[in-house]
């Protein structure tokens, strides 16, 4: 948890130092573009943000500046002096999407960079895969990702740009459901993109799930790095479904609302070990290529007859076997049968005549089950000669006897005990 304290003061820091969040808290805003109408297009290259009187408002005995939660509400000079701040929050980010590090300067961007790597480790990679993943998307034709947050605008953009998201999301691109909720976004997504586009929303919680279902888009839950190993088969499933029901005819592009890259991608996975029993694998694989789903879909080597399609190879690749790979691709014939064994043993580490061999492991079963024997017999041995006392006297023959003769001579159980079976007449047992 104190690695996630570090990265939100990194947050919060950069949302206060460049993008004014202290002036904008309670002035929260939906998409960076809400409140351009009121801006003038004044240079602000030597615009004074700090006495510029934005926190005051007005002059004294005007009416006051406030910001409601259905929007901002103000004299026409303060709503300028608003734009401004945003005109300035997005030139900020198109300066820097791309070069977080110019931004923070020397040595906050060494501490961001460890942060950033600790973030890294401790999710299993789940950052770095979920990157590779909307990179795919983004280089895909007609394809566009659009992020939806629940988190205010202005940390959101300075979270995009601190987990280097930036080169991913336009900041056009960026929606804040803070105040209006999901679905109120999505319209306006929709709205902005037009109805003939094709809408994939992924996410990991109810709210965006309900949602979609709502605006009768396709939605994809991400709970674990297996969600994410294979995003275009994902989005191409996706995508196939969601225009089978529209109109085959129409010209479609995606639109993929990925909220959950940011709001719990990493928060959540930083407080949470569930993930460490399948996800730690990910580390151990090193260069190993993942070529499948495997039995249980995670990347993990083992031979099994029932299942001979193992989700990675053997062997990481060496120059050799990438040679040989490369060579595969034309006559086999061309191939000798130690290149065969090879290419064969860089995938595969035993055959199946090698699995289906008698292993032996019987003998170490039944050795480790008689050891377990063995060790009990003695174990009770010493406790009957070193720890348990003798038996009492009156568990010999003679005392069992005087006792019978006892209880029979008290009548114990008269009706249907043992003095019922007793024939007192004949001094014999009935």
């Amino acid at each position: 948890m104190q690695l996630g304290y570090r990265m939100e003061e990194l947050i919060f820091n950069m949302a206060d130092a460049y993008f004014f969040f202290n002036d904008l808290e309670e002035c929260d805003q939906v998409h960076i573009d809400d409140v351009s109408s009121d801006d003038n297009g004044q240079d602000l290259a030597n615009y004074n943000f700090s006495a510029d009187g934005f926190h005051t408002g007005t002059t004294q005995g005007a009416p006051p500046n406030i910001c409601l939660p259905n929007g901002v509400r103000g004299g026409v000079d303060w709503m300028r002096k608003l734009a401004f701040r945003y005109r300035k929050i997005k030139d900020t980010y198109n300066t820097y999407r791309n070069n977080v590090g110019g931004l923070l300067g020397p040595q906050k961007r060494e501490h961001w960079h460890q942060v950033r790597t600790d973030v890294d480790f401790e999710t299993d990679n789940w950052h770095s895969l979920m990157l590779k993943c909307l990179n795919m998307i983004s280089q895909r034709e007609n394809c566009v990702n659009v992020l939806v947050t629940t988190t205010q605008l202005v940390p959101a953009l300075a979270k995009v740009l601190l987990y280097n998201l930036g080169q991913i999301f336009p900041i056009e691109n960026i929606y804040s459901a803070n105040k209006i909720g999901k679905e109120s976004c999505f319209e306006r997504i929709v709205t902005r993109f037009g109805r003939k586009s094709t809408y994939v929303v992924v996410g990991d919680g109810q709210d965006e799930e309900s949602a979609a279902k709502n605006l009768n888009f396709p939605f994809w839950r991400i709970s674990s790095h297996s969600d994410i190993r294979s995003p275009l088969c994902i989005f191409d499933s996706v995508t196939k479904s969601a225009q089978n029901r529209q109109n085959p005819e129409r010209e479609m592009a995606n639109v993929n609302v990925a909220q959950v890259v940011l709001r719990n991608a990493l928060r959540t996975k930083l407080g949470s070990v569930r993930y460490a029993s399948s996800d730690m694998m990910l580390q151990k694989i090193g260069k190993r290529e993942v070529v499948g789903h495997g039995w249980n879909g995670m990347p993990v080597y083992a031979d099994r007859v029932d299942f001979p399609f193992p989700a990675i190879r053997f062997k990481e690749p060496t120059p050799d076997v990438l040679a040989l790979r490369e060579k595969e691709k034309g006559c086999w014939k061309k191939l000798s049968v130690q290149e065969k064994k090879a290419l064969y043993r860089a995938s595969y580490c035993q055959t199946f005549s090698e699995m289906k061999y008698p292993s032996g492991e019987w003998k170490m079963c039944l050795g480790f089950g008689l050891i377990a024997i063995s060790m009990s017999i003695t174990c009770m041995l010493l406790m009957k000669a070193f720890v348990y006392e003798k038996i009492p006297e009156t568990f010999d023959d003679e005392h069992q006897k005087a006792q019978l003769k006892r209880m029979l001579d008290l009548g114990v159980g008269p009706v249907t005990g043992l003095s019922s079976k007793w024939d007192y007449d004949n001094n014999k047992w009935k």
